[in-house]
Order: structure tokens, then sequence, then C-alpha cells
């Protein structure tokens, strides 16, 4: 989005607005964008659940535990 004016450039014109394709361009473009975002997710590869942050979680510490005994 931040390439408008550049994509533009080339159709400068003082006698022509091009305030309304620029717009339109950029809704195609955020448009575009959602579609992709929405079948990423559909397909699962964005992190959405607690299970894909696992990973990035400390190790829970354990406050007791047990060892040796009686051997028989």
């Amino acid at each position: 989005l931040r390439t408008i004016n550049a994509a533009f450039d080339p159709l400068k014109d003082p006698k022509v607005d091009l305030v309304l394709p620029k717009l339109m361009y950029a809704a195609v473009n955020l448009f575009l964008l959602t579609i992709g975002l929405w079948k990423l997710n559909g397909l699962g590869l964005l992190p959405t659940r607690p299970a894909d942050w696992i990973s990035s979680l400390p190790p829970r510490t354990v406050p007791e535990f047990s060892a040796g005994g009686i051997s028989l």
C-alpha cells in the first residue's frame, strides 16, 4: 500500500483525477490480502491456537519428586 503513488506515476496527468483509481487499487489489494490470510488459516498455517505457541513457553518446574525405594 505504500507504493500506490509509485504504481500510478506513469499515469500522472494534471487533467486526470486519480484518487478513485488509487482507492480502488488499495481496496482490491486489501481484499486479496484478506483472501490469502483466510486461505492460510483454512490450511492451518497461521498460529491461532494456544497449542501453536507451546514451544515458546518455559518448561514447567515440578515442585517435588520421588526417588529411591525398596527393591524386592
